[in-house]
């Protein structure tokens, strides 16, 4: 997703830095909303690949883990410890 968001801002004549903000933008609007265990999980898994594409700056990557092992910690409070049991 951030690629093709990428490319498309280059396309319209817009500067690499600009093209980079833009789709990290869009990548951000992509990630998964943090509500239930395996959002949350795939989330990490987002804002972690995020950082190696360069979509999402460290600074701000912080930010979201925080935000979802908070959402984690309150997940757990209302199920008990350790991962949904798969039904």
């Amino acid at each position: 997703m951030w690629n093709r968001a990428y490319r498309a801002d280059l396309s319209i004549n817009q500067t690499k830095a600009a093209a980079m903000l833009t789709a990290g933008h869009t990548f951000c609007e992509a990630m998964p909303q943090l509500d239930g265990y395996d959002n949350i999980r795939d989330f990490i898994a987002c804002c972690a690949q995020g950082v190696l594409l360069g979509a999402i700056d460290p600074a701000r990557s912080a930010k979201l883990l925080y935000a979802a092992q908070v959402a984690l910690s309150t997940f757990r409070q209302r199920r008990g410890p350790g991962p949904p049991v798969e039904s």
